[in-house]
């Protein structure tokens, strides 16, 4: 009998078509006069290792035993000899057990079967199969001939919530336990055989997860090792062992379960991680193990950060939104401290990888081998792991990858070409099918999510008054296809099921690994990614979209990614990957085309992002590229930065008649937004890392260029003002171009790179020079020098004028982890020629009280700042100077409070006694004896009224009788600052302040004394904050000057390098903008010449 295809996606209408009939009936299924339900269990048969079952007989018989309550009667179970649960559990628990499934109604299997090895025609039928990215294709196609109502488990997602789709039946708690059982035999064996120093473990008796008869015999076993290292059975020579997790949810959920049967110290932070391994020794005598939780935040930066020593805050929601500007410093932070690293984060080809071929590479080259064992759990080939170059069984789980020359052997070796010189290898499991090893606890779980779903399934009658069987909204929205035909949400299927009838092949490029670029050998030169989310398919914007992709013949493409939203208030997500020999069809014409459809079909309300590799580098497309090149006029002036000090430089160059500013930046909402800042503003959007073109014709085109950009992407930058012969303006410290190269091809080239114009760098030089210049140039010697400065909330924003506002008087700016921290650095300094060094743990006893404002409505503290001792060379000062001094403003009584909260035990790195915030103070009053919490305060000061602020704060937090839970459960510190964080942040309509103050001493040859007290106070508006108006007005002024030829230096130059008429005529148009430094001068004889006190 012949078969014709027919094919209309918007109709979901694939069906197969007889020449005597034709199959038109979307809807119910037709039954006989029967009025209950029977079950069919499948024989697995996708894998020798496939030993779990959709229901075990526990379930069996939790359906037959409450058979009236629902619409299922019979259970019939194919025999099998490999599954988990023997024949004879089934029919003990009143099942029926023969070959023939064609009796049952509903068929339910763990993986894929042979359709045709099955009667299974007009069937419902669910299992895993993976059909949704285009993939098992065949499968499906019987599916559709056979006229199956198929559920995809994969697809069966939760209803109730807000939140993205989420799978409602999976294993991945399994894959996580059965993957942390598995590595602990393969770190065993890496620490036996593998490199010059071998040692024997207890981790060897450690059996694989499927040797256990079922999980409680494996924590059992895993149990046993814990207690032979708890007795010391470590080798006293080995090192901390540490074990690093990637990811959360149910994978590592599991992956912890079984690692918290050893003796574990669980690391909270990457400080103690380095101080463990640095110390090279275990303080707790080889009698734990150590664990460490990797955060996103630890591991991911913005590419143009990577370099730097200090990185931007963590933003988690840019992250996700834009993961294609991060790259990952895992192999700089994290693998060279730690042992095993047990891998479950969700990765695609967005994402940056956690460790790649390169970073281990170095590391090994390093000499740093610590990393020896991986259970890359996720399973991407050639995805986070990037070395997971494929998968393993079961029987065989381990391949050994050595970085040096990045060849893999599934078996130890030590000799020849894999191995040379005995060198270390990596141990790494990617066992696809890990919750099979754990196939009875894992099965169990399954039916407990999947049995409720059954028993909703009802009976009701068809138009022809047959009966048919109706789904639960869960299984009626996983359904792929019915009576022939796809589903209209999964319609777009129907061109991957065309492509196979016309090729007889899957679709290509199922690696997970680099874009094809090799079109001598067949592959397509080119490779991009097209990310949609949105209401897909009820929109029908998914075929159109792919209706678009097909129409290019020079085009081919997969689904890399899906999930399907199951309600109207949830989304879905598809990433489709396209590979082509044309390049701007994948840049600009599928994209764009694409783009216009989401915009056109308004209630997908989808978001469209397309990437493209270029050099292998995933870059986002979407307005990504530089729009159009300025237009040569007056004077055009080159902003690179779009962050929150550029507002000013853009406002103050925008001011002059006939210039253009063009500010460029990542973000097309912040250059927009800046740029309109200026008479004749412009915004582009450009990212400099990866769009060097674009870099370079902005640069060609300007006149000058203003860097706000991480001094680590200013060398990039310089570059290309080389090239142009441009000049060029930063607000970082000079030391990016110290190298002489640098400065020599500057002079050369006739430019000017002006760096160190901002607030500190900056201001702070040229009104310290000011000052020491005049007395130089009186013949006078700096006797003293003390700076202070500090950003600190305006006096109305920190609650300074109430004190129950604030009784801390500050705001967080930044993570209250590191104020904490800061509170505990060391200082030094010079007092009367006495050099002064200052603990950590006494830092805070050291604040004294300042009295420089008169005018602030609460008075300030200083804190010792670090080391001030090498600001004497800077200015030029060590030798004359008795006195140099930097410190930090607070307001007064921060420093008091701050140690009081300290020495009672808030910032104590300890484990909680209590989850509530009431409930663990008063353990911590109780077990020191005392009978209420000002008792307790006062065990570490007699001072009554720091005593009263300190319970004032405590009770102004909100923390005193309090119900609130401990957001940290494993840390009293990490608690408390997400309390701080919490409480103490700058709101809407509150403003920050600048505080700088130098007091600087001359002795002059006629015996007088000269004082200076030069002040700058500046607050923030509603339009710029004293910051942005410090740092940005400065580097403008500095650009205007080169502009107008005021400045004519050439080479690489700071402030120092001005004559005292340039940098007094930069602090006189400082002024104009409100920044402004009072000075004070005091006259004293030598003979009433006080020694200079600090206190």
């Amino acid at each position: 009998m012949t078969l014709l295809l027919k094919f209309d996606r918007h109709y979901a209408g694939y069906c197969y078509h007889h020449h005597s009939s034709i199959i038109r009936r979307i809807g119910k299924i037709n039954y006989d006069s029967r009025r209950n339900v029977t079950l069919g269990i499948l024989r697995e048969t996708y894998n020798k290792w496939e030993r779990r079952a959709p229901l075990s007989p526990h379930h069996v018989r939790e359906i037959l035993h409450e058979h009236n309550k629902h619409t299922i009667s019979k259970v019939i179970v194919q025999p099998s000899t490999t599954r988990i649960f023997s024949d004879t559990e089934y029919l003990k628990a009143g099942a029926i057990l023969q070959e023939d499934l064609s009796e049952a109604d509903v068929i339910l299997g763990v993986k894929k079967t042979n359709i045709s090895e099955q009667a299974m025609r007009n069937k419902n039928l669910l299992l895993f199969a993976h059909v949704i990215k285009g993939t098992n294709l065949s499968f499906l196609s019987d599916i559709l001939q056979n006229n199956i109502r198929f559920i995809d488990y994969e697809c069966i997602t939760h209803t109730t919530t807000n939140s993205p789709p989420k799978r409602l039946v999976a294993f991945g708690e399994f894959a996580g336990m059965a993957g942390m059982i598995d590595i602990l035999q393969g770190l065993g064996q890496q620490l036996l055989l593998s490199g010059n120093e071998t040692y024997s473990t207890p981790f060897l008796s450690c059996p694989l997860s499927y040797m256990h008869p079922n999980l409680v015999n494996a924590f059992a076993s895993v149990a046993r090792i814990g207690r032979d290292i708890q007795r010391g059975e470590l080798p006293h020579n080995l090192p901390p062992l540490v074990f690093a997790f990637t990811g959360k949810g149910n994978v590592i959920r599991g992956a912890t379960q079984v690692f918290e049967k050893l003796p574990v110290q669980w690391l909270s932070n990457k400080d103690e991680l380095k101080q463990v391994v640095l110390s090279k020794c275990d303080k707790l005598g080889h009698r734990c193990v150590y664990g460490y939780m990797v955060k996103p935040e630890d591991i991911y930066v913005l590419k143009k950060e990577k370099h730097k020593r200090i990185s931007s805050v963590f933003n988690k929601s840019h992250y996700r939104s834009n993961p294609h500007e991060y790259t990952s410093v895992f192999g700089r932070d994290i693998a060279p401290f730690i042992n095993v690293l047990v891998n479950g984060a969700y990765w695609d080809e967005r994402y940056p990888r956690i460790l790649t071929k390169e970073d281990i590479r170095m590391l090994y080259e390093q000499g740093n081998t610590s990393l020896i064992a991986i259970a890359d759990i996720s399973c991407d080939i050639n995805g986070s792991i990037e070395f997971l170059d494929k998968t393993t069984s079961i029987d065989h789980p381990f391949f050994h990858y050595n970085p040096l020359n990045g060849m893999i052997s599934d078996h130890f070796e030590t000799s020849g070409r894999f191995h040379k010189n005995n060198d270390k290898t990596i141990s790494v499991m990617g066992v696809d099918i890990l919750p099979a090893e754990l196939a009875r606890e894992s099965s169990e779980h399954f039916g407990n999510a999947l049995l409720p779903l059954l028993t909703k399934i009802t009976i009701g009658s068809s138009p022809d008054n047959n009966i048919a069987l109706t789904l639960p909204p869960e299984l009626e929205l996983a359904c792929i296809a019915e009576g022939g035909q796809l589903k209209p949400r999964y319609g777009y299927l129907a061109t991957f099921l065309m492509r196979t009838a016309t090729t007889a092949e899957e679709p290509p490029f199922t690696r997970r690994d680099h874009p094809p670029t090799d079109s001598a050998n067949g592959l397509l030169k080119y490779s991009s990614l097209i990310s949609l989310e949105g209401h897909l398919f009820d929109s029908g914007l998914i075929n159109r979209a792919l209706d678009i992709i097909e129409s290019y013949n020079g085009c081919s493409y997969e689904i890399r990614e899906c999930l399907v939203g199951q309600k109207e208030n949830k989304k879905s997500s598809v990433l489709i990957r396209l590979n082509s020999n044309e390049r701007e069809l994948l840049t600009t014409i599928i994209p764009n085309k694409i783009e216009a459809l989401a915009q056109l079909i308004v209630c997908s309300q989808a978001s469209v992002k397309a990437y493209f590799y270029d050099k292998g580098e995933l870059q986002l497309q979407n307005g990504a590229t530089v729009r159009s090149e300025c237009t040569q006029t007056d004077q055009n002036v080159l902003i690179l930065g779009a962050g929150r000090v550029s507002a000013s430089v853009a406002e103050y160059m925008g001011r002059t008649p006939g210039r253009n500013v063009i500010v460029a930046g990542e973000l097309e909402h912040d250059v927009s937004a800046i740029a309109r800042l200026a008479k004749r503003g412009k915004g582009v959007v450009l990212d400099v890392t990866t769009n060097k073109t674009g870099l370079s014709s902005l640069v060609k085109n300007a006149d000058i260029v203003v860097s706000l950009l991480p001094a680590s992407m200013h060398p990039i930058i310089l570059e290309e003002c080389l090239k142009a012969n441009k000049n060029m303006v930063t607000a970082s410290y000079a030391s990016y171009c110290n190298d002489s190269n640098f400065q020599n091809k500057c002079k050369q080239a006739g430019i000017i790179v002006l760096n160190e114009m901002g607030l500190d760098p900056g201001i702070d030089h040229m009104s310290a020079m000011k000052v020491i210049e005049s007395m130089r140039d009186r013949g006078g010697k700096i006797k003293s020098f003390v700076s202070v400065c500090g950003g600190l909330p305006s006096s109305a924003s920190s609650g300074a004028e109430d004190h129950s506002l604030n009784p801390l008087r500050y705001k967080f700016s930044w993570s209250p982890l590191g104020v904490i921290k800061a509170c505990g650095n060391p200082a030094t300094y010079r007092q009367d020629k006495r050099t002064v060094f200052i603990s950590g743990s006494d830092l805070l006893n050291a604040a004294f009280p300042v009295k420089i404002w008169p005018d602030l409505s609460y008075g300030l503290e200083c804190i010792p700042n670090r080391d001030s001792l090498h600001y004497g060379d800077l200015y030029g000062i060590s030798k004359d100077s008795d006195t140099i001094f930097r410190g930090t403003l607070r307001y007064r009584g921060f420093s008091e409070i701050m140690q009081s909260l300290k020495q009672s035990g808030l910032f104590d790195d300890l484990k909680p006694e209590s989850h509530k915030w009431g409930e663990q103070l008063e353990r911590m009053v109780s077990r020191n004896g005392c009978s209420s919490l000002s008792d307790y305060l006062a065990l570490s000061t007699t001072d009554s009224e720091k005593v009263t602020q300190v319970a004032n704060f405590l009770n102004w937090l909100g923390l005193v009788s309090s119900e609130e839970p401990l957001a940290r459960p494993e840390s009293i510190l990490l608690s408390f600052c997400q309390v701080l964080e919490k409480r103490l942040y700058y709101g809407s309509g509150e403003h920050d302040m600048v505080l700088m103050h130098h007091d600087i001493w001359g002795a002059f040859e006629d015996g007088s004394i000269e004082i200076v007290h030069s002040n700058l106070k500046l607050i923030g508006d509603d339009n710029m904050s004293a910051m942005c108006k410090t740092v940005g007005y400065t580097a403008a002024i500095g650009a205007d000057l080169i502009l107008n030829r005021k400045i004519t230096q050439k080479g690489v130059i700071t402030p120092f390098d001005f004559s005292a008429l340039q940098r007094n005529e930069i602090l006189g148009l400082l002024q104009e903008e409100g920044i402004k430094f009072e000075e004070t001068l005091l006259l004293k004889s030598a003979s009433t010449f006080p020694l200079p006190n600090l206190v």
